[in-house]
């Protein structure tokens, strides 16, 4: 059966149950059907207060707070939900923090605009264009050609560099995190000097879920969310 292109862009692991909190797209759920992925449907995902969420553009950064989460609430239960059809958007939530997790420009800018969260955190590299991907990935589909392939010429992805002076236009009160999880290709001493210049950057590391990485990332949190501190 054929990859839907939503599930190119956003696979999720299909060794696990996908639970959605939205009615899924009827191609999203043949495909994960056919895989033999659970697909549950639970009641329906109600927004909260953009001020409870942590918004992290990326799985790799999402996945780290995630396991963060529950170290402020022992005990809690962690819900993990799907909340768009075509699986572009995920949350958890523990107690009153919600973690979204977005993976390409356009839903970055969106949610940002839309939930002014305290903190955002993004990956360093390749924060892909939605539209453009879409749009090479149509090209794949419909020739072999490698000439044809090469001659694609779109921007697929932009960086976090690139886009901050625009977000911070969008919401002057949202702090940035800036993380890497490209293996051997880290941030540079010299972007981590342009970050630096960015009074609203106010954290810069490699992988996350490092032990003093992910220290620093929970008192980050802390001090950001006061709920977390109860």
């Amino acid at each position: 059966m054929k990859l839907p292109p939503a599930l190119a862009l956003f696979p999720i692991a299909p060794d696990k149950p996908a639970v959605f909190g939205v009615t899924p797209d009827k191609t999203v759920k043949k495909f994960l059907t056919w895989l033999g992925t659970e697909v549950i449907v639970a009641e329906p995902y109600r927004e909260r207060d953009g001020h409870s969420e942590v918004l992290a553009c990326g799985a790799p950064p999402a996945m780290s707070i995630a396991r963060l989460i529950p170290q402020y609430w022992p005990g809690e239960r962690v819900e993990h939900l799907i909340v768009r059809p075509d699986c572009s958007q995920r949350v958890w939530t523990c107690g009153p923090l919600t973690l979204r997790q977005v993976s390409c420009v356009e839903d970055l800018l969106v949610e940002l605009a839309r939930r002014k969260p305290p903190l955002c955190v993004l990956e360093h590299h390749n924060i892909a264009i939605r539209a453009a991907m879409e749009e090479y990935l149509k090209l794949l589909d419909s020739t072999s050609d490698p000439q044809k392939r090469l001659a694609f010429q779109k921007k697929l992805d932009r960086s976090a560099f690139e886009l901050l002076p625009e977000l911070i236009r969008i919401s002057p009160a949202t702090r940035f995190a800036i993380t890497s999880h490209e293996r051997g290709s880290g941030i540079s001493r010299n972007d981590r000097a342009k970050y630096v210049a960015f009074k609203e950057v106010v954290m810069i590391m490699g992988r996350p879920d490092s032990a003093p990485h992910k220290k620093q990332l929970f008192n980050l949190i802390r001090r950001l969310y006061p709920q977390t501190a109860q």
